[in-house]
């Protein structure tokens, strides 16, 4: 009997009447045409039949096919991928619900069954192409491993049948041939599957961002190919406990997408920092570095590393910060930057310490004497917006100390 599992076979089926009592220990049952097994049993292999307290219409008896006892299948409900094999959710005719079972697609001979779910259902796994080919290959092997009839399908038709329509004829096997074909149709069907499963590459997974400013946006561009059989779609998503799929300063443009067979869509990663990361980044508490997980649906996950070089601001910065610091803030080292990111707050009365710190910002006092100096150049200075190529020459004229670099308002 093919069930998905040996521990799924029932223990005992009938009942079956006895015809004869040869001794103490054995007997002899009446049991139907289609078995063909000695109807002589043990009374250590039989169990006395107790009939229901409800009346119930007894399950139809399993048929043999090829020396195997099959169910009658009613019909397939749904489909799935099983450790790299398609089963169906089948309902045995006769049966409740509580007894529909997941069986491999190879075990199930009822194509005409199969073939209805997939033209109902479609999108199932097993349907189009994967469907078609198992069930020529189906077909292939009733024909090539045969010299009678086609395999018999475990299912009937839901017409009364008389006794007679249940026989079934013997069949003579070429078993070397049988075995060949059963190999082939093997193969085909992994490849069959393999195909079914959807596949993409990349062009780039390594990527680093050089020289890093603050508000400054930095671009890279990588390209995702369908180069499997069918479509497929894809997702960036997040890593065990975390809420999002990336780094606050991060993004992917795109963050998914669908593709057909054969095409290809463009993904952007921009990189860009702000107030929120630019004080954790100065500090040390965190880095330009991150993993993303690009995701394809019933596929494989790409890894993608992402790096960066940043360039210390003193936007992002505590005023008392940048009052410690008597040199701008690129000439300085990592660990000074760090240690002084981390420095407790400190009231100006109550300063401990070999250097004492300016009175005000040394950047505060650049930017108002740039002001004091240009102003007058400028009508309507505080009445129309800023550029943003302005604000650039401002921040790099306040990290690295060079007037040259700032323009004049």
């Amino acid at each position: 009997m093919k069930v998905s599992s040996p521990k799924f076979k029932p223990r005992f089926i009938g009942p079956y009447r006895i015809s004869e009592v040869l001794n103490p220990v054995s007997f002899r049952l009446t049991l139907p045409a289609s078995f063909s097994i000695h109807n002589v049993f043990h009374r250590s292999l039989l169990r006395r039949y107790v009939a229901p307290v409800v009346p119930s219409v007894d399950p139809p008896a399993p048929v043999l096919v090829e020396g195997e006892l099959e169910y009658i299948v009613e019909k397939i409900l749904d489909s799935r991928i099983s450790r790299r094999k398609l089963q169906y959710l089948v309902k045995w005719k006769g049966y409740g619900q509580e007894d529909n079972s997941w069986v491999f697609a190879s075990d199930v001979h009822a194509a005409d069954l199969v073939r209805a779910f997939h033209l109902a259902h479609p999108g199932r796994p097993g349907g189009s192409a994967c469907y078609i080919g198992f069930s020529c290959l189906l077909e292939a092997l009733g024909r090539r491993g045969s010299t009678s009839v086609p395999l018999v399908g475990c299912r009937r038709s839901e017409e009364k049948q008389s006794a007679e329509d249940r026989q079934l004829k013997a069949k003579v096997v070429n078993e070397e041939l049988y075995r060949k074909t059963f190999e082939e149709i093997v193969r085909s069907l992994d490849k069959l599957e393999n195909d079914c499963i959807p596949s993409a590459t990349l062009s780039q997974r390594e990527f680093s961002f050089k020289d890093v400013k603050y508000m400054q946006l930095q671009v890279q561009t990588f390209t995702i190919h369908n180069d499997g059989q069918v479509a497929c779609q894809y997702e960036f998503i997040s890593k065990l406990d975390e809420r999002s799929y990336s780094k606050q300063w991060l993004r992917a443009n795109p963050s998914k997408g669908f593709l057909t067979p054969g095409s290809k869509a463009q993904i952007e990663l921009e990189l860009f920092v702000n107030n929120q990361t630019a004080a954790r980044l100065n500090s040390g508490e965190e880095k330009l570095e991150d993993i993303l997980i690009l995701h394809l649906d019933r596929g494989k996950d790409f890894f993608l590393s992402v790096s960066g070089d940043y360039l210390y601001s003193s936007f992002g910065s505590s005023i008392q910060m940048l009052c410690y610091m008597r040199e701008p803030i690129r000439d300085m080292s990592a660990n000074k930057i760090r240690e002084l990111a981390h420095m407790p707050l400190q009231m100006k009365d109550d300063f401990v310490g070999a250097e004492k710190p300016l009175d005000v910002p040394k950047e505060l006092c650049m930017m108002v004497d740039h002001l004091y100096r240009n102003a007058s150049l400028q009508e309507d200075l505080f009445q129309q917006p800023g550029l943003r190529s302005e604000f650039e020459a401002i921040r790099d004229y306040l990290d690295t100390g060079f007037p040259e670099s700032i323009r004049i308002l």
